[in-house]
């Protein structure tokens, strides 16, 4: 009768616990969904993107014998939404304080093969505080009924100017972008070279055009260190 006891004792003693109910629907699936949605976010490309050049900086500065202070990169970008999501290049332009020097030809929602065809689409995503470079002043030309109606004096020996904000776009096509200037470029693509859509600044902004080729005139064409691209030939990925 004891060794019975003992032996319901030990058991009780080493029963083990009773499993716990059921959930109605596991937690596994929906942390993999939120990490999904986390990797498909732009946010995430523009910080590893961010990482990446700090650390090819790292990298390739002291094995060019310079100090990565006194380095100067310049950098060309090329591509889709994923690279103006959140204005990556002027995001990378000021993390490394103005030693990357950038230009762009971007264009939401294009392959490689329809940014050769369409060229930049920034002119209404850009026009922005963060994008203004300079300001222009212009001439003001008045249609013939205006001028009509004033004083011929006046008409003659006054013009009218107006003061224009210009902002980075960047280039209007990739053959802008890389060589400095691009003959096929004309204003509102009166030379129908171009598939405009509308978004395209040189063709939506009548003096942006002649700035850009101002500049060219100006200066040197570009030297890029790097060329960065992106399309949707497949999907982006980490």
């Amino acid at each position: 009768m004891e060794e019975a006891e003992v032996n319901k004792a030990t058991k009780l003693l080493h029963k083990e616990p009773a499993a716990a109910a059921p959930t109605t629907a596991s937690t596994e699936p929906a942390t993999k969904n939120e990490l999904l949605l986390l990797l498909n976010r732009p946010e995430v490309y523009v910080i590893f993107a961010a990482v990446t050049a700090v650390l090819l900086g790292a990298v390739l500065g002291p094995s060019l014998n310079y100090p990565i202070v006194m380095r100067t990169v310049n950098v060309a970008f090329l591509g889709n939404s994923i690279t103006y999501a959140n204005d990556l290049p002027r995001f990378m332009e000021n993390l490394s304080r103005n030693r990357i020097q950038q230009n762009s030809c971007l264009h939401g929602g294009l392959s490689f093969s329809t940014l050769l065809t369409k060229g930049n689409g920034m002119y209404s995503k850009w026009q922005t505080e963060n994008a203004l470079m300079d300001n222009i002043v212009v001439e003001i030309e008045e249609d013939d009924d205006e001028a009509a109606m004033q004083d011929d004096e006046n008409a003659e020996n006054e013009a009218s100017y107006e003061t224009l904000p210009v902002y980075d776009y960047g280039a209007c096509s990739i053959p802008q972008l890389l060589f400095g200037y691009d003959s096929a470029l004309s204003s509102q693509n009166d030379n129908g070279f171009y598939t405009s859509d509308g978004n395209n600044p040189c063709f939506e902004d009548p003096y942006y055009l002649d700035y850009l080729n101002q500049k060219h005139r100006e200066g040197t064409p570009p030297e890029w260190n790097y060329v960065i691209m992106n399309d949707q030939t497949v999907y982006p990925g980490i």
